[in-house]
């Protein structure tokens, strides 16, 4: 399990990894940024700056390939029912949204959400742990620390993302970087019959059987 916390200009997570009820060696990399030169990440229009996940290990690249193609409330990941993540997304403008994505059998079936939050906010097994220390004065890093004293499920070492200044402007999407829809791209390919040219196709005749 997971601590992420987002506290003003800063956003941190704990190290720990777990399968099943055992924790695995080492740290576990949470948050995450995109390559600049390579990927724009974009949720409701905004450049991701950064996000932070818990849940599953491997959903970690769904999410990066669905923010590359940019995401929105109405945005539905496929194959939902296989995945359970939460994602606090970090636009450069300084929002913080909570992408939540997970099977839920006992009720409706699978659940996706994209909602903005304020700030403080936590999440995952030590998420209250955080929060509460927060609301007292302790900042992100220090309060994941917190819960890493507190949460069984947290652990590792504390890994810190403090935000960049906000733009002047907002971001755009570079040209080289828009992910254009095959289906588009086919849509565009074909050519189109002009009047002309179906006006000069020959009609189809009708069959006529002579006698013999």
């Amino acid at each position: 399990m997971t601590t992420i916390a987002v506290s003003e200009g800063m956003m941190a997570s704990d190290g720990q990894a777990t399968k099943g009820y055992m924790a695995l060696p080492g740290n576990f990399k949470k948050i995450h940024k995109p390559d600049e030169a390579t990927e724009y990440w974009e949720a409701n229009g905004i450049k991701i700056i950064a996000f932070g996940v818990c849940g599953q290990a491997h959903s970690v690249e769904f999410i990066k390939e669905y923010l590359r193609k940019g995401i929105d409330y109405k945005s539905r990941v496929e194959h939902a029912d296989e995945l359970d993540f939460e994602a606090v997304l970090i636009t450069e403008m300084h929002d913080v949204f909570a992408w939540d994505v997970y099977a839920n059998k006992e009720k409706r079936g699978e659940q996706q959400f994209l909602v903005p939050c304020n700030t403080p906010y936590a999440t995952g097994s030590g998420g209250r742990i955080a929060l509460a220390a927060m609301c007292v004065g302790q900042n992100a890093a220090k309060s994941v620390k917190t819960a890493i004293k507190l949460d069984v499920m947290s652990g590792g070492d504390v890994d810190v993302f403090e935000f960049p200044p906000k733009p002047e402007v907002r971001s755009v999407r570079p040209e080289h970087l828009i992910i254009k829809d095959p289906k588009d791209e086919k849509a565009a390919a074909k050519p189109e019959t002009t009047p002309s040219e179906a006006s000069a196709q020959p009609a189809n005749e009708p069959i006529v059987v002579e006698p013999v």
